[in-house]
């Protein structure tokens, strides 16, 4: 099983302002003064250099199977604590961003068979199982990673690297540790990428009315069948707490649906959830999404069904 995939992707905002500049014009007998008014977003991200962003993501995934009278069920949930910092900021603009993950806790299975591990927990611990001290083994050289993510101030992310450090290039010619299959796509360009999927959604420009909607920018690279998932935000307003509120909707959205629906039938599909900025300091602060799809693949005796809920959040606080 996979870990967080899309929090993907998360996210810019702001308050509603009316900018007006005014410009003397003085002659002979009197002074006029000419007024012109400026329109600014409604949503923006306020980068600086040397801010520092606080991030917690957390998921939880429950799997139910069932073919005949066979019945499998898979629980999980994991937490991973990462911090932004903006290392500098172009005159465009432009924000690069360094994003490190310091911790991560993950617990799957039941019984006998669950797997719980903390990143920062004793590596040799006599409680721990095998399989979860090869899983620290692989995890701890991978929180060494950092990656540059360039994002603009409409929350468009531009594009994400891994940041390559001499020490970083030995230690992985070195590294004897199994791969990690689980969760190791986060540590991954493009594993970072569909992890703040929902946090830099690319915010319109300008000023806009509460319902405006707008859809996610289609990333030309990506399959429909590896990102089956096309979102949709709309502005909501402010809240109490008057923070900017966008909704989030989704729905899949195959590549072939005449030839999908011969291998699988979505019977059931509910995706929603809403991002809250930061008005004071115009940034996204919070991501929540839960998702519920059941579908039916295959017929008659050989057909198996899944049921799948996932409830994604994501907690950014600015230092």
């Amino acid at each position: 099983m996979m870990f967080p995939r899309s929090f993907a992707p998360i996210i810019m905002f702001a308050s509603c302002l009316v900018v007006g500049f005014f410009s003397a014009v003085n002659n002979v007998t009197a002074a006029e003064t000419a007024v012109t008014t400026k329109t600014v977003d409604v949503l923006f991200w306020s980068w600086n250099k040397g801010d520092v962003y606080d991030v917690q993501m957390q998921t939880k995934t429950s799997i139910q199977l069932k073919q005949g009278q066979q019945d499998l069920k898979y629980h999980s949930a994991t937490t991973i604590d990462g911090v932004l910092v903006v290392q500098s900021l172009s005159t465009q603009g432009i924000a690069e961003v360094h994003w490190t993950v310091h911790r991560i806790r993950v617990g799957n299975g039941a019984g006998k068979k669950r797997i719980s591990i903390d990143s920062n927990g004793q590596l040799a611990a006599a409680k721990l199982q095998p399989a979860e001290q090869s899983l620290l083994s692989s995890l701890r050289p991978l929180l060494a990673k950092t990656f540059v993510l360039r994002i603009d101030r409409q929350a468009m992310l531009l594009g994400v690297k891994e940041l390559q450090r001499q020490s970083a290039v030995l230690a992985d010619r070195n590294n004897t540790h199994p791969k990690l299959d689980v969760g190791e796509p986060l540590f991954t360009a493009s594993g970072v990428k569909a992890a703040f999927r929902h946090v830099f959604i690319s915010f319109p420009q300008g000023d806009f009315k509460s319902q405006t909607i707008w859809e996610e920018s289609e990333d030309p690279l990506s399959s429909p069948m590896n990102n089956p998932i096309r979102f949709r935000y709309q502005y909501r307003g402010l809240n109490a707490d008057r923070g900017h509120v966008v909704g989030i909707t989704g729905k899949y959205a195959f590549a072939d649906s005449g030839e999908q629906s011969k291998v699988l039938k979505i019977d059931h599909e509910q995706i929603s959830g809403r991002l809250v900025t930061d008005t004071r300091q115009n940034y996204v602060k919070r991501v929540d999404l839960e998702l519920l799809v059941k579908t039916t693949a295959g017929q008659g005796r050989d057909a198996i069904t899944t049921e799948q809920s996932d409830t994604q959040s994501i907690a950014i606080q600015k230092k």
